[in-house]
């Protein structure tokens, strides 16, 4: 505890200044400064020795600190007007914290702060620290208690950027600040925001610190990209082994069919006849199978080939060349087979047709009668 200190005390949102107190026997390190009355606290670390009461004692101040400190309050006030320009509004400055590292800056706002309009105080304020506006102190006529005198802190020529009543510290021109960032803005309470900022090398440090982070994420993005399209790569490999599998598959189902079908044909005189119930989905496996068949068969061979959907039943009938006479009467036998009340689709080609209609045209007889049908037709064309 001192009676005079050249340490500014913790005031008006700014922090105090730092340094050491010492002599022969002892030193102490100030981290704080506070005012108690007419006597001046110093808070620190007693880091050698012992200092007593009423011992003489010289203080060592940390300038370094105090210059950051006198930065950030010189930024304060362009903050302060610049933010008055860009938003255009009465604009009142709700409070702020000062320290070495970040200043911290209150103010009254309703509204949201895009990033666009923070970008562009930002831009504006690097580009007043450029041109190096002159910072200077007038003493007022006004004074406090105590007769402390009030400054006038005027920013740029005749005041043309900003002038305040201040008695904290300043640097002389804009140029010494480097640059500004702005590192973090929010609502604290209702119609209150509050915005961090940074200056000089902590400032430089924050932006290219962000830059590597943005760098690294495009990278992994980048990998991550191409890491989908290895994967979409083997995707589509796998798949096209599988559909060659499946085709192959498919390929030996048909054989089998075509094999069980052949060992199903009987004769009628001398006539090769092939007439059974088949189970496909697909009418195109179905006429690829009948078309095969018909190949294998060569001639005199007439094949009907029929299946059973839920509501309909489909018949296809295929002979080869030498029966074409027979074709026309057989497939017109079997349309009148299945008059019904029910509707009829039949569809003709050179040596094939194509017959559905309903399920309940579907007689239990209907393989007897199909038989019966055929065996007429080639006892009169015999």
């Amino acid at each position: 505890m001192l009676k005079t200190t050249t340490f500014i005390c913790e005031t008006c949102g700014k922090i105090s200044d730092v340094g050491y107190i010492y002599n022969e026997i002892g030193n102490f390190k100030v981290y704080q400064v506070r005012k108690y009355k007419t006597l001046y606290l110093h808070l620190g670390v007693l880091l050698q020795g012992c200092l007593f009461i009423y011992n003489n004692v010289n203080i060592y101040l940390d300038k370094v600190v105090r210059y950051k400190i006198s930065i950030h309050h010189t930024v304060m006030h362009l903050v302060n007007a610049m933010f008055k320009r860009v938003l255009n509004i009465k604009l009142v400055n709700k409070g702020f914290f000062i320290n070495s590292k970040t200043l911290t800056f209150d103010f009254n706002n309703y509204k949201n702060l895009s990033n666009r309009t923070l970008f562009i105080i930002e831009q504006l304020l690097n580009n007043e620290f450029i041109t190096s506006t002159i910072i200077l102190k007038k003493q007022t006529s006004k004074q406090l208690k105590k007769n402390i005198q009030l400054n006038l802190v005027v920013i740029g020529n005749e005041g043309s950027f900003s002038i305040e009543i201040c008695n904290g510290m300043h640097i002389k021109t804009t140029r010494t600040i480097g640059c500004f960032c702005i590192v973090s803005d929010k609502t604290i309470s209702k119609g209150r925001r509050r915005i961090v900022a940074l200056t000089n090398k902590n400032a430089i440090h924050y932006v290219l610190k962000n830059l590597l982070i943005i760098k690294n994420i495009s990278y992994n993005i980048k990998q991550n990209i191409k890491n989908i399209e290895n994967n979409i790569k083997n995707i589509l490999n796998k798949q096209k082994i599988y559909l060659d599998y499946l085709k192959h598959l498919k390929q030996k189902k048909r054989k089998q069919i075509i094999k069980m079908l052949l060992d199903q044909t009987f004769y009628i005189f001398d006539y090769k006849i092939l007439f059974t119930k088949i189970k496909l989905d697909s009418k195109k496996d179905l006429l690829f199978i009948i078309n095969k068949i018909a190949t294998k068969l060569v001639k005199k061979s007439i094949i009907i080939l029929y299946g059973l959907k839920t509501h309909f039943i489909n018949v296809f009938i295929k002979v080869t060349k030498d029966c074409l006479k027979l074709f026309t009467i057989s497939c017109e036998n079997l349309k009148n087979f299945f008059k019904t009340k029910q509707t009829i689709i039949c569809i003709t080609y050179h040596d094939l047709s194509y017959i559905k209609t309903c399920i309940k045209s579907f007689s239990i007889c209907f393989t007897k009668t199909v038989k019966t049908i055929i065996q007429n037709i080639l006892i009169k064309y015999k």
